[in-house]
């Protein structure tokens, strides 16, 4: 009951930080499929992105309104528009333990599995919060994919970048899925979601 309770309230925190806070999606190069054959090799299972096991994460697409993201699902996203993703980190240390400093937010879109080679490469937004034990923050995050993918899927990552009192850094994945960007997008709604109510 408590877990279900701090679940909710995490996600009311998610969509009121969507109305609060505000960043701008830059415009990006776009890269050629010849250069597909210079690609290294990396894994999904990169240990570069793992975090730190004492900071917890909730997060959310708010547009499209996708809603809270708990497992993978088919995501479709517009070229030429902005998508806005929130994310809420929590420091699950005690009350003597380390406080975290969120550097910055970056996000990208690159060919599966080949996560060094993007194709656009959204905002490195700076962060200045401190993430204190036992404390929560909301971070929103805008990008917009370019019209020359439409049609196409790729990876999007979205990373968020801290450190802790003894300067150790970490990178943290809070989204890495396969997404279709197209012209037009559309959301799956549940079949419960559209059966009218009894009176």
């Amino acid at each position: 009951m408590l877990s279900c309770s701090i679940a909710y309230y995490s996600w009311i925190s998610l969509l009121c930080s969507s109305y609060i806070l505000n960043s701008f999606a830059e415009d990006a190069t776009i890269l050629s499929e010849e250069d597909s054959a210079l690609l290294p090799s990396v894994t999904n299972e990169d240990d570069r992105f793992k975090g730190s096991p004492a900071v917890g994460v909730l997060v959310a697409f708010t547009k499209p309104p996708y809603g809270l993201y708990s497992g993978r699902r088919e995501i479709n996203l517009p070229v030429g528009k902005i998508s806005s993703f929130v994310a809420s980190l929590a420091n699950t240390n005690p009350t003597n333990g380390e406080q975290f400093k969120l550097d910055f937010i970056e996000g990208a879109l690159h060919y599966p599995m080949y996560y060094d080679y993007h194709i656009q490469n959204f905002t490195k937004q700076r962060l200045h919060e401190t993430l204190e034990p036992g404390q929560e923050t909301s971070l929103y995050y805008r990008f917009k994919p370019a019209p020359e993918l439409a049609g196409r899927s790729f990876d999007l990552s979205i990373v968020v970048y801290y450190h802790d009192n003894n300067d150790i850094y970490y990178a943290h994945k809070l989204f890495n899925q396969t997404v279709n960007v197209s012209y037009l997008y559309f959301v799956i709604v549940p079949y419960s979601c559209l059966k009218s109510k009894k009176v």
